[in-house]
This record gives C-alpha cells, structure tokens and sequence, in this order.
C-alpha cells in the first residue's frame, strides 16, 4: 500500500445565481455596506487620495455599520498604511500581533484571545495557509506573510458579529477586501519598486508589483490583474535556555530567513444587464522560506551533578548561575555543541471564487462557489550536532582545562562564556550527529453559498436575509525520516574545519547578551545542507506521525435589518452543524492499520447589533451575541505519540473535544465631531464557556480498526488528550480618538483588559495572549507635497500565543515599537516613500513562567530594524 498523499480538490462544476442589490450593485453576504470602493455619507462621496482621505472614509465606514467595526482602507492603489497587514491591524484598539521569527507581524489577536480564535477572510472566504516550522502544525490563524498589502483595498476588523458572516472568530473576524475592475477607470496601471535592508545585515532584499485594470467602453466587463514579487531578509539574534524544560540546553543563536513571496491575483466581472453580475477571483501566492537557525549550546544528558556545580533544575530551585568545570559523570552527559537546523520550505496558497449576483425588483440573490488549498510544511529539515561531549579529553578534570560560566537568571538575555575554547573556531568541533527529516502539511476547503435579501416593510425592519453554506475542509500532517551516510558527507574531514562546510564567523549582537558573553560562533555553510540531501540513502515514512482531520461544515441564517428615525441594527442567528472525522495509523508499523474516529457538535449563534443616535454626531452602540471558534488544528491532529504497545497507552489529539464558546457583551458610545474628528469609548466582556486546555484525560479507547467489537481485535488502548477548559471571561474597555489640526493630526487608542480561565482540575490563570494594557499613539503631518506619519505601539507582558491554558506558560515582557513613513509626492503620478519599523530596535524577552519554575530567560531576541526605499508611479 502506498503511502497517503494529500489530494487537491477540483471546483465542483456547479453553476449558482446571485444577484446584487441595486443600491450597491454588488451585495456579498460576508461583506456588509462598509466594503465599497466609494463610500457616501451625509450626501458626500469621499474619495480616498491620501491619509487623511483615507482616516475620513475609515470613520464614515465605522460611523455607518450596523455592527462593532474598525476599518483600515488603502490611500490609494498599493499605498496600504504599512508594509504588512499585520503591522497595520495592531494601531486598531483592542488588536495586538504576534511577531514571527524574523520579527514582522504575520497573526493577530482580538481583544486578548489566541490569533488562532481570529477569523480571517478574503472577500468573505476563508483561505488556506501553512507553515514552514519543523514542529508546527497547521494553524487556524492566517499567516498575514503570504498576503502582499498592495492587494488590499480595505480591512474591516469585527469585533461583534452579524449573522450573515462566517461563524470561527470567537475573537473577532478580519475581512480583507481587494479591488475589482468595474471600480476603477479603464487602463489604470499602478507599478512599485523597492528595497529593504536589516540592521542586522548586509544583504538587500528587492520587491516589484505591478497592476492593470481594464474595462470595456461598455463597463460592463473587466480584468483586474496584480503581480508582486518580494524579497525580505529576516534576521533573529538570541538567547535561548530551553534547561527548565526536558530537552535541557542554553547558549546563543542566529536565525537566518531570506524569503521570497510571488504573488498573483485576478479579478474578473462580467454584467451583461444591469441586473446580473458575475465575478471570478483568483489569487495565488508562493513563499520560498529557506531558513537556519544555528545556536551553539550546553547540553546536559543527564542529571547528575559535575564537581558540585549543577545547572539542571527544572522547578527545585538549584542554581542556575556558576561554573561547570569539566569532568565526567557515571552516566555521561554534558556536551558543547552547535545544534543546526536548516529547512527548505516551500508554501503555495490558491483561492478561486467564482460568484453570482442578481437584483431583483425587491430582492437580491447572491451565490459563490470556490475552493482554496495550501501545501506546506519545512521541506526537509538538516540537523547537525558540532561539537565536543565529556568523553574528550579537554572535558577531564586530569588535564582538561574548558570550564563555562553561566547565568540564566538575568531580566535579558543571559550570560554564557566558555574557557579555554574558542567558539568561533571550527578546528575543534567535530561532527556529532547528523538527519533529515520532512514535514508536509496540507489545508484545503471547499464551499458552496447561497444568499438572499427580501425588501419588506415590517414595521420598522426593511430587510430580511437568508443563506446556506456547505463547507468542507480538510487539513493533515505527515513526515518521513532519512537515513544518511555520515560518512559521504564527512568525507574523511575530521572537524567542521577541515570539511569545507565553515563558512566563517557569526557575529551574534543587538542586545541579546550579558557584557562579556560569547558573542561569536563558527558558521557552518549551506553547502553542508545540500551534502546531506544529496547523500540519503533510504527513507522511512512515520505512520504514527500521520494525521489528518475532515470537518463537514453546514450553516444557515436568517437576519433581519431594522432602522427608525434614531436607531438602526439587526437581529438574527445562525446555527451550524460540524461534522468531524480524524484519521491516523494505529501501529506505526503497520500501513493497513488505518483508523478513524468521529465527534459531531452543533451550535445556535444568536447576535442582535443595535446603534442608536442621541444627535446628529453622537451615538450609543450596542451587541449581543454567541460566538465560537473550533479546535486548534494540532488539538484535533489524531495521530499518535508516546506509543506504549506493552501498555497499550498512547497519546495523541482528540477529535471529540467542543469547540470555544463564548457570550459576548459589547457598549460603547462613538462622537463625531468637526472634520474628521472622532472620539470613543467601548466597553466588551466575553464569558467563555468552554476552550482546549494543556490537561489530560486517560477515558478514551481505540481498537486499531476503529470497531470495539471485532472478533480476534487487538487490546484497546488508552489514549491520553487534551482536555476541556469549563469556563474563563475576558472583559476591558477601549478608548479611541482622532483628531485633524490643519495640516497635522493624531490618532490615539488604549485598551485595558482582563481575563480568566479554569480548568476541569480548578486552575485558574489568565488566558494566552492578553495583556492588560495596550495602547497605539499615531502622529502625521500631510500636504499636497508630502505625507509624513509616526506611530507607537505598546503592550505590556502576555502569556505566550499557542500555548494551551493550564500549562507551565511562558511569559512575554512588554513591547513597544517605533514605525516612520514618509511619502514625496514627486509629480501627480509619481511617489517616493520612504519606511523605518522598529525603529527604536526592541528586543523581545520571553520567561519561564515564575509560578511553576525559577522564571529564568527562555528567549530574548533581536530582530533588527527594517528599513524600506521605493518608488511607485499611477497613471
């Protein structure tokens, strides 16, 4: 039998009919009124040209919706505020971002919960991403890396939900809107140049997009084309000290990633009267993330204590500052060595969506059919050990003279230094071990939606709305292991520095590191990466590491609109039923062992978004609602671990475990004042009802063809899983104000939070990801020559993002970053800009957690600053 292999769907030939309503000649059910290339309010349509255009037409959007919103829109074509998407969502009160390992922006967290409980969506459609980390496993947040921001013609970030929309943001949902070519004259042509350099290094990396919009004379067809291609040089120095956790290690590291993301988007529209319209979008997007991470670290393989000095103490308090002198131990344990890791990953990501619309006399109909799917995963991961252990002579105590102070208790970083060796020279490091190992990932839904929109006069209601949307969506992990001659790819070299693989010092600086650590390692090449792919000898496919889930997804609502003389809103409530089915191999060893479990759960989302206006510029807004989020996908990843076949015990995800459930509160009262002015206070609370939680169950058994009564079966086995979080909350309150002093203006935002979380055993903690203060300070300065802007953004320490509630969690220090942007607008068709993030060089500090350990650094960073020079032109 063959090995699995992830299949990529076809688009079912299916042809629906939707029709557009005829006040905004397009309706998409996901996509309320604050999504139209033009705006119009107070009778006055607002054309977005520059910043300040553009923070009028975000308030008019804000102003005018029927839910709790906050809208970011492009200045103009490819002039999106910032560089990354990400980047731009955090100035938005209540949003914070997780930072990737090169330091940008690529998930975002809604008012303190998980990226992973963020809903994201492109025109109203989920699109598939994955990863490139060797031990991670798809995420239900989207990678923002692989979405250029030139695409973007707008965001809305919401925080309360409407009926109508996608259901999965117990945070909040993210809507990405791009352009389409009935909105913009025919032969718009928009192309950019640029350049980016790291702080940390010499390279530059180079980008180029381009844009054509075309339409007939008739306007009644069009393309829309976009190409973008970008390189990013991303750099990581660190401090890393995993000894409070099993695998015991600490020293410093660099991670190198030089990325390069090419990207193309069409849109397609065709209305042949004025009542149909049909549209087609298709966006591809490819991101080469070659990748190493090279840190020199001591091991230690044993518990025992050397000559008095010990530095291995998980929870006990043993030191962790001192001096390991050499000497060996009755079990053997301490090694210094470069653990070097290098991946070759290759991630693709494809949406198609083919939609219908059609206005009635008094009714709107809207359908879309599409599919979008992902392949990732590390692609093949090196790892290599350089170094020396106990056994050598240099350790012995008779003769030995290295010895190494350490501190891994300090607020930054740590300090490590090493006597007697040199750790920048290669002449003394042999070759420990030596793999490959590859992870593949896999994402992939398929939808099919129907909508419609009924015109009534139902006292105060004047619209009512109905859909359906099928979804099925699959995603899955898998790896296989390489066996390779050492011996080939040593070729007789004794040391890496007579095997050709040293490719000279690494400089490891920004902060990370105590005054009088070692601040420089032996580089080990590329060209070792490619010696070992091109020396494998066999390969072994793990079919316990295998795991695939399959969720069938059914939804409908029904949503009515209301307005008065005062107010506005909806009511409504969407129920969806989630079908799930994981799949894994029950004996690692055995390829017809393949086994299923199944779990199933629906839920009744009601929502109600009410605004009412006290005058002309000031309203009170309200939202009631249940939301949810399903699983993390590595929660529901069936595939085993920790077999114990004597034992018949396992452990492994749990398809079974409920999704997160929350009722949500939202008040708020919104001012509008002057020209572009605007001032607001909002209060949420969030009482969780259930989440995924790091405890486990031992009550669950599998027979290894899925039937408990079978004839002559195999024992069943007990498996070990995640757990179910009872209850948590998450309340706070959100301050936001704008204001435009002639030629200046400032946008100001904080948000204070709080939350809670207990597990089934009565742990109580905060939940991951929120931190109790946050706050965003944007200055800037425009005229019809130049447009300057500066921007601050703080929050202050958080539980780390990804880890489950309930666990011994890292915590993150606070974090502040500095951005610029400047703008010359060189003719009417051509701009220079000019663009600095992190300016302030901030290096981020991750602890263990102080309660359930000494609190010592795990991982102080320093990504560098980022500095980006390019030119566009618009005609």
């Amino acid at each position: 039998m063959a090995t699995p292999q992830f299949k990529r769907k076809v688009i079912p030939h299916l042809v629906a009919l939707s029709l557009a309503s005829a006040a905004t000649g397009q309706v998409i059910a996901a996509e309320p009124e604050t999504q139209k290339a033009e705006e119009k309010t107070a009778d006055v349509t607002i054309t977005v040209t520059g910043l300040r255009e553009s923070l009028k037409r975000n308030l008019a959007d804000k102003r005018d919706a029927n839910a709790v919103v906050d809208v970011i829109t492009a200045q103009d074509i490819g002039k999106f505020p910032d560089k990354n998407i990400a980047e731009s969502l955090q100035r938005v009160p209540g949003v914070t971002i997780n930072r990737g390992f090169a330091g940008e922006g690529n998930e975002v967290s809604i008012r303190g919960m998980d990226p992973q409980l963020t809903q994201t969506l492109v025109n109203g459609q989920f699109v598939a991403s994955t990863s490139w980390f060797s031990l991670s496993f798809n995420r239900r947040s989207f990678n923002m890396d692989l979405m250029p921001s030139e695409l973007v013609e707008s965001v809305v970030v919401y925080k309360s939900p409407v009926a109508e929309l996608d259901e999965g943001g117990l945070g909040g949902t993210v809507m990405l809107n791009t352009r389409k070519p009935l909105d913009l004259d025919s032969g718009t042509i928009y192309a950019s140049v640029e350049a980016m350099k790291n702080s940390l290094d010499s390279d530059t990396g180079a980008s180029a997009s381009g844009l054509f919009s075309w339409k007939n004379e008739q306007a009644n067809f069009g393309i829309l084309a976009t190409l973008s291609t970008a390189e990013t040089v991303g750099r990581g120095n660190k401090a890393e000290n995993y000894w409070e956790e099993a695998w015991s290690a600490a020293g410093i590291a660099q991670f190198r990633q030089d990325r390069q993301r090419d990207t193309f988007d069409i849109n397609a529209q065709f209305a042949p009267s004025d009542r149909l319209s049909i549209g087609l979008h298709y966006f591809n997007t490819q991101l080469d993330a070659q990748n190493t991470n090279q840190n020199f670290l001591l091991f230690n393989r044993s518990a025992d204590v050397v000559n008095g000095s010990s530095v291995t103490s998980p929870t006990t308090g043993v030191p962790m500052a001192g001096t390991l002198i050499g000497g060996t131990t009755a079990s053997g344990g301490w090694m210094l060595a470069q653990d070097v890791n290098s991946r070759r990953p290759e991630l693709e990501s494809d949406l198609t969506d083919l939609t219908f619309d059609y206005d009635g006399d008094t009714w709107r109909f809207h359908g879309s059919v599409g599919n979008t799917s992902a392949e990732g995963g590390n692609g093949g991961n090196v790892n290599s050990l350089w170094g020396i252990n106990d056994t050598d002579a240099r350790w012995q105590n008779n003769g030995g003279n290295v010895s190494v102070d350490y501190d891994f208790l300090a607020a930054t970083g740590f300090y490590l230094n090493v006597n007697n060796l040199d750790l920048s020279d290669p002449s003394w490091q042999t070759n420990l071990a030596m793999s490959l190992s590859e992870v593949t990932l896999f994402d992939e839904e398929d939808w099919l939606q129907a909508d419609l929109d009924f015109d009534v006069s139902w006292g105060d209601f004047h619209t009512i709305k109905v859909g359906i949307k099928s979804r099925d969506h699959s995603f899955g992990k898998a790896q296989t292991n390489y066996t390779v001659d050492a011996a080939a790819v040593m070729a007789g070299a004794s040391t890496l520095g007579d095997s050709g693989y040293f490719n000279g010092p690494i400089d490891i600086d920004g902060g990370v590191l105590v005054g009088g650590s070692e601040g420089s390692i032996a580089g080990v090449g590329l060209n070792f990466d490619s010696a070992v792919r091109n020396n494998v000898t066999g390969s072994e496919y793990l079919y316990a590491a295998y795991g695939e889930v399959q969720e069938k997804i059914t939804a409908m609502y029904l949503q009515g609109d209301f307005s008065g003389d005062k107010f506005r809103g909806n009511i409504g409530f969407r129920y969806v039923k989630t079908d799930v089915e994981g799949s894994t191999y029950a004996d690692p060893l055995d390829q017809n062992s393949l086994f299923a479990r199944e779990a199933n759960y629906s839920d009744v989302l009601p929502s109600f978004n009410f605004a009412y206006d006290f005058e002309e510029d000031t309203l009170f807004r309200m939202s009631i609602a249940k939301v949810m989020s399903r699983p993390a996908y590595s929660t529901l990843n069936p595939a085993l671990s920790a077999i114990n076949p004597t034992a018949n015990t396992a452990s492994s995800g749990n398809v079974g475990i409920d999704p997160f459930r929350a009722t949500q509160i939202d008040l708020g009262v919104e001012h509008y004042f002057g020209d572009n002015n605007f001032v607001g206070v909002a209060l949420f609370v969030k009482d969780i009802k259930s989440f995924g939680s790091s405890g486990t169950i031992t009550d669950l058994v599998y027979e290894p063809n899925g039937d408990l009564n079978a004839p002559n079966d195999l024992e069943p086995y007990t498996l070990t899983v995640p757990t179910q979080g009872t209850q948590g909350q998450v309340q706070g309150v959100e301050f936001n104000y704008q204001k435009m002093f002639g030629n200046f203006g400032v946008l100001a935002n904080l948000t204070l939070s709080d939350s809670e979380g207990r597990t089934e055993a009565g742990d109580v903690a905060s939940l991951p990801g929120q931190s109790d203060t946050s706050y965003n300070i944007t200055g800037f300065y425009q005229t019809d020559l130049i447009e300057t802007r500066l921007a601050y953004t703080y929050r202050d320490e958080f539980l780390a993002e990804g880890t489950a509630f309930g666990n011994a969690l890292d915590v993150f220090d606070d974090q502040a970053y500095l951005d610029l942007s400047v703008t010359w607008h060189a003719t009417d068709t051509i701009d220079v800009t000019f663009q600095g993030v992190n300016l302030t060089d901030e290096v981020t500090v991750q602890s263990h957690n102080p309660i359930s350990s000494l609190g010592s650094n795990r991982v102080t960073t320093a990504n560098g600053k980022r500095f980006f020079l390019g030119a566009s032109v618009r005609f």
